[in-house]
């Protein structure tokens, strides 16, 4: 089974930070304000979970692969991922690979420039013909996202990667077929990948001095990725 978690920022300082080893807050000592919060609420949410199902009383060392994306010294513990955008931050943990992300619904002034610099034309046909543009142009952006995260390439695997909106498919080599989960929550737009058929997932949010609770998460139609 997959967790995927989600907490609001003004939940953030409930979480167990004493769960953080010293060297990991030390690190994020240089980071700016804002950076160094969400670096901490996301490092402190996931050694909340690890608690809970592991029982572990601090959260293991970590390591950074060749492209920046974090992981467990440890190949016996989960695959994790997290995401933050506006006032949500979320962690996908399980059987990896995983690749989440999430991305508020922010207007943009300049939508249309933005959208033919980034979308191809069958996506761009695929937005138009969509009843909220908007929500249509993120949820491209976040399918394309949780991907290139799942293989740790980032913005550079761009060019390896095209969609097919009116199919709900995604093509790419860099990472094995699978399928992606799509949700809107709160403003935001959501989606996970997971390989193969994947694994169901529990979708819970941290509630303060309440812990964990279930989230009302609703998935639209999965999506496929395709070599």
């Amino acid at each position: 089974m997959v967790e995927l978690i989600g907490i609001v920022q003004s939940e953030w300082a409930s979480l167990p930070y004493g769960l953080l080893p010293e060297t990991l807050v030390a690190q994020a000592a240089s980071y700016s304000p804002s950076r160094r919060a969400t670096f901490l609420a996301g490092r402190a949410l996931l050694a909340a979970v690890l608690a809970q199902q592991h029982h572990l009383s601090t959260l293991p060392p970590l390591v950074v692969g060749p492209h920046g994306r974090p992981a467990f010294a440890d190949p016996e513990l989960p695959d994790f991922n997290l995401s933050h955008s506006g006032d949500w931050l979320w962690l996908a943990l399980g059987r990896g690979p995983l690749g989440l992300d999430v991305e508020q619904q922010r207007p943009r002034r300049n939508l249309d420039k933005l959208m033919a610099h980034v979308l191809s034309a069958e996506e761009l046909c695929w937005v138009e013909a969509e009843a909220d543009p908007l929500t249509a142009f993120y949820r491209l952006w976040t399918l394309r996202e949780a991907v290139l995260k799942a293989c740790g390439r980032g913005l550079a695997g761009l060019g390896q990667l095209t969609l097919s909106p009116a199919l709900r498919q995604l093509h790419s080599q860099a990472l094995a077929p699978g399928v992606i989960q799509v949700a809107e929550w709160q403003g935001c737009s959501l989606a996970l990948y997971q390989a193969g058929s994947g694994e169901a997932i529990r979708v819970r949010q941290w509630r303060g001095e309440a812990g964990f609770e279930a989230c009302p998460l609703l998935w639209q139609a999965p999506w496929q990725l395709l070599a």
